[in-house]
């Protein structure tokens, strides 16, 4: 081993060309990172009254979910809204535990309502089914989407996602969230940080005007939208695509809006475990496909040259003379390159999802290279896509 008193030329090129890429990278994601912030700024000062609120049918897609729906309809059936308002439990075929939990709420709230798919249904997506049903079945102008899985914490939540349907708005996109710290397997912090990525990204693309997907937990939009696009006529062949494909299609020169006040966030639990995040990669995977990517790229560039900022330094302290002064240098490198990744604390806590703050910068340059392994893994293990599989 050499040890030399000066840092040579390429290892002064490294640590300058580290340090340049992961300062280039703050332009490209600061947009993204700006629009979050803002926008949960305004979604908290907005009134949560309107003057004249417009009806919503609230539909709840259930799979033999019995426990999760006792826990779920009282907290959809005492939100605090001023306009009309129902609730469609459907469920996937008949199911006698789920019949006894609304039958038993029926007799205090007869603005419940329980129907299900045929048993019989094949080569079709039964979600899709199932929501055409519930929103053929609604008798208010918007329908509100979520799931059994949901946990709404807030009286309000109505309320909030409602208020945008004041003026012509016609699709609003709400937010789904993990527990936060609910899962401590190995890679949770990972996971968390790769999702919530993900969620700022399709979020800041719709907050943009430039709607990519939404979650199927927490969105709403009229029932007229969605029989002039004659429903999921176009994708009945998918097992999914109802909060990606078809929201990409529909919200094409329509308003929208988002909604991301705390009070509207509905928690998922185990939304994040290891199995649920992997299957909803796959299928993300392939629904991209059918949707065009407009602004993911700027996203994506900006986590490469983070990446590349983050490796470069390291690629100098490898090579000889090894001096002080290269350490030094290093060090410095180092600690400009950890407060770039820190940017994203700030967003990843305006949308609900897990703190982390030591962590972010390595989360933040090795993202690239876990959705590098992702795609392969996807490609390698592509599920049951297609309704005749």
């Amino acid at each position: 081993m050499i040890f030399g008193i000066e840092i040579s030329q390429i290892q002064l090129y490294l640590i300058a060309g580290g340090l340049l890429l992961s300062l280039l990278s703050m332009p490209l994601a600061l947009p993204h990172i700006l629009r979050i912030i803002r926008r949960r700024r305004l979604c908290e000062e907005l009134p949560v009254e309107v003057s004249a609120p417009v009806g919503a049918s609230i539909i709840v897609y259930s799979v033999d979910e019995a426990d999760r729906l006792a826990e779920l309809l009282p907290q959809l059936l005492t939100q605090q809204y001023a306009g009309p308002m129902e609730v469609i439990v459907v469920n996937e075929g008949d199911s006698r535990q789920v019949r006894d939990i609304v039958e038993s709420l029926q007799t205090t709230h007869h603005n419940l309502y329980l129907t299900h798919t045929p048993d019989g249904a094949r080569s079709l997506s039964r979600k899709k089914l199932a929501i055409t049903l519930g929103i053929k079945a609604a008798r208010y102008d918007v329908a509100v989407l979520t799931e059994a899985q949901a946990v709404i914490n807030s009286t309000q939540w109505l309320a909030r996602i409602m208020r945008h349907f004041s003026d012509d708005t016609q699709i609003v996109f709400g937010y789904a969230a993990a527990n936060p710290d609910e899962d401590h397997t190995f890679g949770a912090r990972a996971r968390a940080f790769d999702v919530a990525l993900g969620d700022i990204e399709w979020l800041s693309a719709a907050i943009g005007g430039h709607p990519r997907r939404g979650t199927s937990f927490n969105i709403a939009y009229r029932r007229e939208l969605f029989f002039a696009a004659k429903g999921f006529s176009h994708s009945l062949n998918l097992r999914h695509g109802d909060d990606d494909i078809f929201i990409n299609r529909i919200a094409r020169g329509v308003t929208t809006a988002v909604e991301l006040s705390a009070a509207s966030v509905v928690k998922v639990p185990g939304i994040n475990s290891r199995g649920a995040v992997r299957q909803q990669r796959a299928v993300r995977r392939f629904t991209e496909r059918f949707i065009h990517p407009r602004r993911r790229l700027m996203m994506r560039l900006s986590g490469i040259l983070y990446t590349a900022g983050a490796i470069l330094p390291v690629v100098a302290l490898a090579l000889p003379p090894f001096t002080t002064h290269l350490g030094i240098a290093v060090a410095v490198a180092i600690l400009c390159w950890y407060p770039i990744g820190l940017i994203w604390l700030r967003p990843i806590r305006a949308i609900g999802a897990r703190h982390m703050s030591l962590s972010l910068p390595w989360l933040a340059a090795t993202r690239p290279i876990r959705l590098a392994i992702q795609y392969v893994y996807s490609r390698l293990n592509r599920g049951k896509q297609y309704t005749w599989e």
